[in-house]
């Protein structure tokens, strides 16, 4: 069994009845060279096929048979044809496993785009594709009025599944590599002022107020801070230990643990409650999109507070991209600590943009890491005002 590579007897005896067949597939010849016992019937079908091919009548499918057929003949793995469609379906399946949710259905939402785009293209075999059909696909989506980030994150998506493929061996190149990435400049957020902040916190309701107080001292996005729970809480050692929502699922799960800092520690003394209540009742499980998402109602935030956000996504674009959203409390949380000097390799760990490799080997003692965010800039004004309590 060893020799065939499986444990299974039965599974072994597959394999070596299989070696025997190819074997008496191959007849020597008296000189001691290899002839395929099946050659005439071979020989005859290649005549037929090019009769085919001169009445036009040809198919794809007569093709890969014969050839299959001759690999299979001369002892080696039969052709294997896969289309576009079965690939790019069991390569969700597969990423659905691994992905985050929201990642694997943004790919989901892109490689069925491409299928749909292809048409019947998409039923032909996996090699068949071409630079050209990527290139076409991601210029339709321009044109249909996505972002140039938009379409160059379609690339890159796009070039996952066939670099898989090439490392299979069911393509010689990888199509999405011969398209050239979109050029334009990178849309990137700002950090909140001081002011800002603190014209928000004036105008939020105390479950606002924690979240905005999550965002900024920990550097939590939107969905991980909506849907924390107090089991979550070391009050003891002053750490929120949570998964963030956006890791991939197929790594081993392991929690980060982010420090508690002095106004975020006095909201949730002020707010404590049981250990299975979340902290944030009317936002728990909430979606982060769409009208009645959590991302607009923060902005609705903004508005009422006076603060100003701007649209950066290009004219005609159909996803709108603001400088100003809860994620930009995470870029104030980077921001406003490295002014303070927090060294960057503790302010990456505490936002969670350490390597895998740093955050295994690294560990820090939560004192160490509250001294050095000592100097970060407090929200409050006055230290003595209550703005935390329950309203």
């Amino acid at each position: 069994m060893r020799s065939t590579g499986e444990r299974d007897r039965a599974a072994a005896l597959a394999v070596v009845e299989r070696w025997q067949r190819e074997a008496q597939a191959l007849v020597p010849d008296p000189d001691g060279s290899l002839r395929v016992a099946n050659a005439p019937e071979l020989h005859e079908r290649f005549i037929t096929l090019t009769k085919r091919m001169a009445s036009g009548s040809l198919q794809r499918s007569d093709v890969e048979s014969l050839l299959s057929d001759l690999l299979s003949a001369s002892g080696q793995e039969p052709l294997r044809v896969t289309s576009a469609r079965q690939f790019f379906e069991t390569y969700l399946e597969e990423k659905a496993k691994s992905r985050a949710v929201a990642t694997a259905l943004r790919y989901r939402a892109i490689l069925l785009g491409f299928i749909e785009f292809l048409g019947t293209r998409a039923d032909l075999p996996l090699a068949h594709l071409s630079s050209r059909d990527v290139q076409s696909f991601r210029d339709a989506e321009l044109v249909r009025g996505v972002s140039s980030q938009s379409a160059n994150m379609i690339l890159k998506v796009l070039r996952g599944p066939f670099n898989r493929a090439r490392r299979q061996g069911l393509l010689a190149v990888n199509p999405a590599e011969g398209v050239d990435f979109v050029g334009g400049e990178a849309l990137a957020r700002r950090a909140f002022t001081l002011d800002e902040m603190r014209a928000v916190l004036a105008v939020a309701d105390w479950e606002w107020k924690g979240m905005i107080l999550l965002g900024y001292y920990c550097g939590f996005r939107i969905q991980d801070a909506a849907n924390l729970t107090y089991a979550e809480i070391d009050f003891e050692r002053q750490v929120i230990r949570l998964r963030p929502k956006k890791e991939r699922r197929d790594r081993v799960a392991k929690k980060t643990e982010t420090v508690i800092l002095p106004e975020l520690r006095e909201w949730l003394d002020a707010n404590r409650r049981d250990p299975a209540q979340p902290l944030f009742p009317s936002f728990h499980g909430r979606y982060t999109g769409g009208q009645n998402g959590l991302s607009l109602a923060f902005r609705e935030l903004l508005k009422k507070a006076g603060v100003k956000f701007v649209n950066l996504a290009e004219s005609g674009s159909l996803r709108r991209f603001y400088d100003l959203g809860f994620h930009a409390l995470r870029h104030s949380c980077v921001t406003h600590a490295a002014n303070a000097g927090v060294p960057e390799e503790i302010r990456r760990e505490h936002v969670g943009h350490a390597s895998d490799v740093h955050r295994t080997y690294t560990h820090r003692e939560v004192a160490v890491k509250q001294r050095a965010f000592a100097d970060m800039p407090r929200l409050k004004n006055d230290p003595e005002l209550d703005l935390w309590t329950t309203k």
